[in-house]
């Protein structure tokens, strides 16, 4: 199964952005998928296929991670928003995909900013959401193994506790 996904109506390169030579060589249209392949978060979902020709671009080694089973980070993104190891973690568990050392590493590095990011009441929906979307349809395995081996099972159930003690109290709070 798969997805089909329009992108932005990106027409520029942003300036400074790196764009490898082989890719300069297909063209423009090459080159801004580069772009935005770049700019996602693990390679599987960082693949493209032009409908009208059928070329298929994988600048990341995501056809081979497919293959593979294996999910695997690019760019940088993963780095400031903290939804991306979150989404990580359910692309593995809803696919049955392993991380990759690589991946279990940086999750590892950066799970600091999954902490702050349940920790920050005001971004508690945002993390609902995300939760939700990883425990719901799962089919191999289960993300918890996984966030228990990160050490950050714990103050997610916390924080669920607290949500759902808000939720209690706004709840009855709208009964009287």
């Amino acid at each position: 199964s798969f997805d089909i996904t329009s992108l932005p109506d990106t027409t520029t390169i942003p300036p400074g952005f790196y764009v490898p030579d082989d890719v300069v060589a297909q063209g423009q249209d090459a080159m801004l998928l580069y772009c935005n392949a770049a700019n996602r978060y693990i390679t599987i979902n960082a693949m493209f296929a032009r409908y009208f020709d059928g070329i298929f671009f994988d600048f990341f080694g995501g056809f081979s991670d497919l293959k593979t089973q294996s999910i695997r980070f690019i760019g940088e993104r993963y780095q400031h928003d903290p939804r991306c190891l979150l989404r990580a973690v359910r692309f593995s568990a809803h696919l049955g995909f392993n991380m990759t050392p690589d991946a279990l590493e940086i999750l590892q590095q950066h799970k600091h900013t999954i902490l702050n990011f349940i920790a920050t009441p005001e971004l508690r929906n945002r993390f609902l959401m995300e939760y939700e979307k990883l425990v719901s349809g799962l089919r191999n395995t289960t993300p918890e193994q996984l966030l228990t081996d990160l050490g950050i099972i714990k103050e997610i159930s916390n924080v669920l506790s607290v949500c759902a003690q808000e939720r209690q109290l706004w709840h009855l709070s709208m009964l009287s």
